[in-house]
């Protein structure tokens, strides 16, 4: 009996130090540190215990190496290094961040690069290379040339604003549906689209405004504008790009392409606010799109429009990208015709104002006299 009992005390001490033991290979495998001691001291406690277990690395660990993990991510995006300085030197950062074994902030870094790469597989991936692939002074060379001229009438410029990191990228895209060309200007011949991930080439876009909100980068670009096709063919490149407080409303056009489009892009720690004021090169003088709109960060982390007061002509579609996130799209405005819509918002208010006049008065009943003799006439001619 004191041999059994013996044996039952043996038993139960045993039991409590392999607890112990489970104990500090779990703090052990939580904290990220000395994977491997950990593997094999589970593996000698299973073989204590009688259990079947597996061998160290086997299928039955549950262990994992984090610092390996991030080194397979980098392996994997080891050719958009190749792409651009800019990408590569956050390759290398996340490379040292792992090194020194701040995981966390290499787990970041590769998150932001895996969202890049994402976005640059697409047919506007252009656009994100143009922010994200340049090197700080490369990018600084962008910013200084102003107004950059490319091939086919587009045009771009570059600019900074405050980083917000987290945030991730913010893209306008302006686009003038067939249906509210107004019949003189060449649509675009399409609907809403996610601007940097939908089926559309860049010229089937009048600007398309990036900004990186994670580097402070970003970039305006414009496309020509042509004649519908029913008029004899022409395009006028795009016009010249200032970054200013808008001054011109509503924006003379003596001449195609000479007046400039103005932007103003603010932006802080969550907060975005895009002015502008624009048209296109062959638009008819004294017209201007323009307005501002405001975005700050909610609490899910998207952007939320907060004010608006944009012309609603042509459709501007906003889209956020954040690492690690499904694409959002922000807003979405209406279309007007061309014409109404580019009008100064005064003149649009007036012309608006006259035209719901009008309709009650031809809603009035044919036998009522208006405007003596000649009323029946003007019925006839606006009616």
């Amino acid at each position: 009996m004191r041999a059994r009992g013996q044996r039952g005390q043996v038993s139960a001490e045993y039991v409590g130090v392999l607890l112990l033991v489970a104990v500090i290979i779990g703090a052990l495998l939580l904290s990220g540190v000395g994977a491997k001691i950990a593997e094999a001291a589970s593996t000698a406690v299973c073989r204590i215990a009688g259990a079947e277990c597996g061998e160290a690395g086997g299928t039955a660990s549950t262990s994992s190496d984090p610092a390996a993990e991030l080194e397979r991510r980098e392996q994997a995006l080891a050719a958009l290094g190749d792409r651009g300085e800019g990408y590569a030197a956050l390759l290398a950062q996340a490379a040292a961040a792992r090194a020194r074994g701040d995981y966390d902030e290499a787990d970041r870094i590769l998150d932001l690069l895996e969202l890049y790469s994402g976005l640059a597989d697409h047919d506007r991936g252009d656009l994100v290379d143009a922010v994200a692939g340049p090197s700080d002074g490369d990018f600084d060379d962008l910013v200084e040339q102003g107004t950059i001229e490319e091939d086919g009438g587009r045009n771009r410029r570059y600019f900074r604003v405050e980083p917000s990191p987290g945030d991730g990228l913010i893209v306008q895209d302006f686009f003038i549906p067939t249906a509210s060309s107004g019949g003189f200007l060449d649509g675009d011949d399409r609907d809403t689209v996610d601007p940097l991930l939908g089926d559309a080439d860049l010229d089937d876009s009048r600007i398309v405004i990036v900004i990186d909100r994670e580097s402070g980068r970003g970039v305006i670009t414009q496309s020509p504008t042509c004649t519908a096709s029913a008029l004899p063919d022409y395009c006028e490149a795009a016009r010249p790009i200032e970054l200013r407080d808008p001054q011109l409303r509503p924006q003379a056009n003596p001449l195609p392409g000479q007046a400039p489009n103005e932007f103003r892009i603010d932006a802080g720690d969550g907060t975005l606010e895009i002015e502008y004021d624009a048209l296109n090169s062959i638009t008819p003088g004294g017209l201007s799109v323009d307005g501002t709109v405001r975005f700050e960060r909610g609490d899910d982390g998207n952007y939320e429009k907060v004010s608006d007061s944009r012309d609603p002509y042509p459709r501007i579609v906003t889209g956020q990208y954040r690492p690690g996130e499904p694409p959002q799209i922000l807003d979405e405005t209406d279309d007007e015709p061309v014409l109404p819509g580019a009008l100064p918002g005064p003149v649009r208010d007036v012309v608006e104002g006259t035209g719901e006049v009008i309709d009650k008065a031809c809603d009035i009943p044919p036998w009522v006299p208006i405007g003596g003799p000649i009323g029946p006439i003007g019925r006839e001619i606006v009616c």
